[in-house]
């Protein structure tokens, strides 16, 4: 099975649910070896999630601010 999983607080949040979205992934990747994962994120980080793709799909705000 092939499993996205949006991951848009490890890059927009920086206490409690970063924390918790980051741990929940690993926890998810070390029980599991028989799925696919895809982690959704805002920009790249620097978590490492072993071979799991990223996808990076940017926040824009709306609507646009300048």
């Amino acid at each position: 099975m092939k499993i996205a999983i949006l991951a848009d607080p490890l890059d927009t949040q920086s206490a409690g649910i970063h924390v918790y979205t980051r741990e929940l992934i690993k926890a998810m990747l070390k029980a599991d070896k028989k799925n696919i994962y895809l982690i959704i994120r805002a920009k790249k980080g620097q978590e490492d999630f072993g071979n799991v793709a990223q996808v990076i799909v940017p926040i824009q705000s709306f609507p646009p601010m300048h």
